[in-house]
């Protein structure tokens, strides 16, 4: 009876062939939505009104956003006019909204990041929609957890942080918010996963090119060349940071690591919870968290 939409990124295309055809398939659950249900989108993304062309009448609409994703393509019902991260967590202030005129003045959840900002608006309306209280809703995302590698810190001064950011829209506000707590240098240590969207490779060097450093890895690299992988990337990264190679993705974490200086960042992307690397037809034991883990000891 509830659904939501939170974005349409470069992801899946391998599946879906264009972002047209992606976002047809996000459409389907919207038309399928029953007369009295309710329609959660992202006001912000530029694809919202799309999906609201197509949702069936008697379903009530939602909107939200937050300032970062850029201007509203629609109409916004929820909306956060500051988002504040720390290194515990992501706090959201609240614009007077006309479809919970009682609720709460601001939300904070225990996640940190723009994306855990904008999922906890979504995940706040659609509690309301399906009858819970404002605040019983606001209560419940204190409780909240960010799911494991999802900006998940895993060691601190020097910061060593897993991200799953594996398309540029991701790599790019991942390393936005690390940016705004970083208080030296911003390295990033990742790779794109083989035989997977080919085509987001240079666009992921650029989102990475505001780190003061980028190390270029194997990422699940399946069947192709982990050095032709990183060089597409590479391609992307325009002039700026410091670039460089090392495949070997267990060293490139611990040696980067060990080089950062005490209030210096760095963030592992691509494989978050992930506990083994595809090369070829093998799956090879490799956690990214327990890889930082054990180096920041």
């Amino acid at each position: 009876e509830i659904g939501v939409f939170t974005n349409l990124s470069h992801d899946h295309l391998d599946a879906h062939g264009s972002p047209e055809h992606y976002l047809a398939s996000k459409a389907q659950l919207f038309m399928a939505l029953p007369r009295g249900g309710t329609a959660i989108l992202n006001a912000r993304d530029e694809t919202a009104p799309l999906l609201a062309d197509v949702i069936p009448a008697g379903v009530r609409v939602w909107t939200y956003g937050v300032p970062s994703r850029g201007e509203a393509a629609l109409a916004v019902d929820l909306d956060a006019t500051e988002v504040t991260t720390s290194w515990t967590g992501t706090t959201m202030r609240l614009a007077q909204s006309n479809v919970i005129p009682f609720g709460p003045s601001a939300l904070w959840v225990p996640a940190i990041g723009e994306i855990f900002a904008e999922n906890a608006l979504a995940a706040y309306l659609a509690a309301v929609a399906a009858g819970v209280s404002p605040f019983a809703a606001a209560g419940a995302l204190v409780e909240a957890v960010a799911p494991p590698g999802r900006f998940e810190v895993v060691a601190r001064q020097p910061y060593g942080v897993v991200d799953f950011a594996h398309t540029p829209d991701a790599i790019e506000r991942t390393l936005r918010t690390a940016r705004a707590l970083c208080r030296g240098r911003l390295v990033i240590v990742f790779g794109a996963g083989g035989k997977r969207d080919v085509h987001k490779r240079a666009a992921m060097g650029r989102a990475a090119s505001v780190c003061d450093a980028v190390v270029l890895t194997s990422d699940n690299p399946r069947d192709e060349d982990p050095a032709a992988i990183a060089e597409a990337i590479r391609a992307g990264i325009e002039p700026g940071p410091e670039v460089t190679l090392e495949l070997d993705r267990r060293r490139a974490i611990r040696d980067t690591y060990r080089g950062l200086g005490p209030e210096d960042v760095l963030v592992v992307a691509g494989r978050g919870h992930e506990t083994h690397q595809q090369i070829g037809e093998e799956r090879v034991p490799l956690s990214d968290v327990e890889v930082l883990r054990e180096v920041a000891r």
